[in-house]
């Protein structure tokens, strides 16, 4: 049988890209005109923090834009240095992903930690996460463990399947199998599927017959989880 902690979270980040204007043939004029690369590349130059996270997000999409890296990456700078948290967000998943740059951690983390501070809470979270994980920092439990509790508190499922796993492995606190259940639990109903597979596994381990574990299984499996589906 397979143990808990073998198989409890594999990533190493929680991270969350935004969601942006999308392209739409069915969008009036004047919302067509309002996202516009344009005017966001005029927003961009006057110093607006949105039009250049937005003028970044064009870029990297390729929408009304030929698709570039590169450039998607320049605006996302700009737009934290303007102070625009989810432009920070956005600069934190490219240097975590290496596009347009080499991959970063530890530029990722500085880029996510400002977008924290400028209260864009996914990035809390992936702070959070690594703190727990030591990506592009040192790990630090404690950190980690105040700022999952804090976004799980505001129903981040991914924080709250993190913090079910520092309980439920010990990692900075005394073991507790019950509490990190229940946080699992939390994540899950959060629509988590981490926080699902998580669930199930704990289940099997425990001893719950195979048609109740299996049932988290599936809906973790439901929610795109390849792990649970080969389980």
């Amino acid at each position: 049988m397979r143990t808990i902690a073998s198989n409890l979270l594999g990533a190493s980040a929680i991270v969350c890209f935004p969601l942006a204007l999308q392209a739409d043939d069915n969008r009036s004029n004047l919302t067509r005109f309002f996202s516009s690369p344009t005017l966001f590349e005029k927003m961009c130059a006057d110093g607006t923090g949105v039009g250049c996270t937005q003028l970044g997000y064009h870029y990297e999409i390729g929408d009304g834009v030929p698709q570039s890296d590169d450039l998607a990456l320049e605006y996302y700078k700009r737009a934290c240095e303007l102070g625009h948290a989810r432009g920070c967000n956005n600069l934190g998943v490219v240097f975590q992903d290496g596009k347009g740059t080499a991959q970063d951690e530890q530029q990722a983390f500085i880029a996510f930690e400002r977008a924290c501070e400028l209260n864009y809470r996914s990035a809390c979270a992936a702070v959070g996460s690594r703190y727990l994980f030591g990506a592009g920092v040192e790990v630090d439990f404690q950190k980690a463990r105040e700022l999952l509790d804090a976004e799980c508190a505001r129903e981040d499922g991914r924080a709250c399947s993190q913090l079910g796993k520092i309980y439920l492995e010990g990692l900075g606190v005394e073991p507790d199998i019950l509490k990190g259940a229940q946080f699992t639990r939390q994540s899950c109903d959060l629509t988590e599927p981490v926080g699902c597979r998580n669930l199930g596994l704990i289940a099997e381990q425990i001893g719950v017959e195979r048609e109740e574990w299996q049932k988290h299984m599936d809906t973790a499996c439901s929610m795109g989880d390849s792990f649970s589906c080969e389980y």
